[in-house]
């Protein structure tokens, strides 16, 4: 890839990951940092990068991932901070603590939308139980697994967005 491919995937991807990224964070300069991050490393092991239809796919996977990484470490530092004993708050906190338990309300009601069954497995899948070995204490096919796993998050993600977006 040389520059001028780079150049022309940076300007066709870079909305569209910029928009994926604000579905799950309201700050616009930790989506936009994501986003440039991915970018760069894309920039970065450019030799590597061979196909242009899998790179959608990699650049969705790895902002999804940049994503899950920043609400970890957000999800940290908020509850570092409910338990600081020297009771030193900011503004930025409190907001950060209020978009978290927003968060963890939208995923709690959006588990309460799931049939039982669903629940059940999404719950161990979210455990770490693979789907074979979630088939295997249900004595269920794998395959039927994957059919709830499927339809329990196509759930979760529209619950969670459709009152993300209101």
């Amino acid at each position: 890839m040389n520059e001028k491919d780079y150049r022309v995937l940076f300007e066709g991807s870079f909305r569209g990951l910029y928009g994926y990224t604000l579905k799950f964070i309201a700050d616009e300069a930790v989506c936009e940092e994501i986003v440039m991050d991915v970018m760069l490393r894309v920039w970065q092991k450019k030799e590597l990068l061979q196909s242009p239809l899998s790179l959608s796919s990699y650049l969705y996977k790895a902002v999804r991932n940049g994503v899950i990484d920043h609400l970890r470490k957000n999800r940290k530092r908020m509850e570092s901070l409910g338990n600081d004993a020297a009771g030193k708050h900011s503004p930025y906190a409190a907001d950060g603590v209020v978009l978290y338990k927003e968060l963890e309300c939208r995923y709690r009601m959006g588990l309460e939308r799931l049939s039982p069954r669903k629940k059940l497995i999404f719950s161990m899948s979210r455990s770490g139980e693979s789907y074979q070995q979630i088939a295997y204490k249900l004595g269920v096919s794998k395959n039927t697994v994957e059919n709830h796993m499927t339809a329990a998050l196509r759930v979760m993600r529209a619950f969670v967005y459709r009152d993300a977006l209101n």
